[in-house]
């Protein structure tokens, strides 16, 4: 939709910059200056959209809540980076595999933090 005559645009779209605010608030970290050339999601390295910045990765679960990346030395951490508390995962044969908690997800895209 146009902006009004006056130049205001919808309230909706002021609701979806405020929510867009909030969330670059948390997870702007993964979004600048970084890599997001690679990895990117392939079967042999990792099947998530995923920027890096040296030894830290920026995961987006997929929809079902998961990550998995192949090829990789044992976390130092892996954290929900909305709002660093720690996940459980599973690193076995150079693969890290984790499910993003159900109580963790919002209805936002929900970044993982991994530190290498």
């Amino acid at each position: 939709m146009p902006p009004r005559g006056d130049g205001e645009m919808m309230d909706w779209f002021y609701e979806v910059c405020d929510e867009m605010a909030a969330w670059m608030a948390h997870s702007r970290e993964a979004t600048y200056d970084v890599d997001q050339d690679v990895p990117l999601p392939t079967l042999d390295k990792t099947q998530n959209y995923t920027t890096k910045r040296g030894n830290i990765y920026y995961s987006l679960p997929n929809e079902d809540r998961v990550i998995f990346i192949s090829d990789v030395t044992e976390p130092k951490s892996v954290t929900l980076l909305r709002t660093g508390e720690p996940i459980d995962f599973d690193y076995r044969e150079q693969a890290l595999h984790l499910v993003l908690p159900k109580s963790m997800e919002t209805k936002l895209p929900d970044l993982v933090k991994i530190v290498f």
